[in-house]
């Protein structure tokens, strides 16, 4: 009897412009080779127009979260338990604190990518506020974080509470293609 696909998931808030959203998709067309034998989903939270071509050998599934952190969360688990993936990984606050609190749940491992400077990128209201601590509860929770740039490990680091040991940079990707 043949075991049923693994599965590898990736999530992000939507497609709409945006350098992670961009990031996103060029990795995923990077790594096809790389990830055959895998059974590939992406999951957008948000219904939002769709601005980065999907590789077509990649599920895609639309939740409709409508920017809230709490529907982004539970519509996740609630997909993720469904899927049983082996690994996810997640890009930007809102899609990263829900795939860590989904993975706590669910049993699974998570990897968040952070693709910001996010003390610097904050304002001072009740929302930054909020966010900053849902970040602090749940990024150190994540099994490992990538940041972009050795700053970004250093604001995770400093004002996160990530250890420096689940912490891998992986600067952004450059599509030579693209250039010339």
């Amino acid at each position: 009897m043949r075991s049923a696909p693994r599965s590898i998931v990736f999530v992000i808030n939507s497609l709409t412009a945006g350098g992670a959203e961009r990031a996103l998709v060029d990795l995923l067309a990077y790594l096809e080779d790389h990830l055959r034998g895998y059974t590939v989903h992406l999951v957008l939270l948000d219904v939002e127009e769709q601005l980065h071509a999907v590789p077509p050998w990649v599920q895609k599934h639309v939740l409709n979260a409508n920017f809230n952190f709490f529907w982004s969360t539970v519509l996740l688990a609630r997909l993720l338990r469904e899927l049983a993936p082996a690994v996810t990984l997640s890009f930007l606050n809102r899609s990263n604190c829900a795939n860590v609190i989904s993975s706590k749940i669910l049993k699974y491992p998570c990897i968040i990518s952070e693709r910001t400077h996010t003390t610097s990128r904050f304002g001072t209201g009740v929302s930054a506020v909020i966010t900053r601590a849902i970040m602090r509860l749940t990024y150190p929770l994540a099994d490992q974080v990538i940041a972009v740039s050795e700053g970004v490990r250093d604001d995770l680091m400093a004002n996160f509470g990530v250890h420096e040991s689940k912490i891998r940079v992986i600067y952004n990707p450059i599509n030579t293609d693209r250039i010339c």
